[in-house]
């Protein structure tokens, strides 16, 4: 959606010499991007931060879209920030209030919702459970 930071990503390729590994095929909104996607068209799906501004509804749509266009056995990354001790600096000293955090259980129930089976579904946390990291395997 944000053209300039598309633009950004690009020349960040550029200048670390990996802009042959970036490819920006769509400049514009998620709602517009997903649904002209083939059902089982992508082999992996990686999507860490963005969850965290969305709602809980247009969370499970998106996730929902993501299983529809992943071929069986393939992958969806992702990640975002569950709730912490440091969540105050980030809202009130950094003042960065749209972030949504969520516990790794709700984000679990987002993917189920959204119509991950439960067996599909792997949750990583680290020791401090801040960044909870789900690997999901279309069956």
């Amino acid at each position: 959606l944000s053209v300039s930071s598309l633009r950004r990503a690009r020349r960040l390729a550029e200048a670390r010499g990996i802009a042959d590994c970036v490819l920006i095929g769509m400049e514009g909104n998620i709602k517009e991007f997903m649904p002209i996607q083939r059902d089982d068209s992508c082999d992996v799906v990686e999507m860490v931060g963005f969850l965290d501004y969305r709602s809980w509804k247009s969370a499970v749509w998106i996730c929902g879209q993501i299983r529809r266009i992943l071929k069986p056995g393939c992958v969806f990354v992702g990640a975002h920030i569950a709730p912490s001790p440091w969540s105050f600096v980030v809202r009130w000293v950094i003042n960065w209030p749209l972030l949504i955090r969520r516990k790794p259980e709700k984000f679990k129930q987002i993917l189920l919702q959204a119509g991950f089976k439960s067996e599909e579904v792997d949750m990583v946390i680290e020791p401090n459970r801040i960044h909870p990291v789900c690997i999901c395997r279309k069956s």
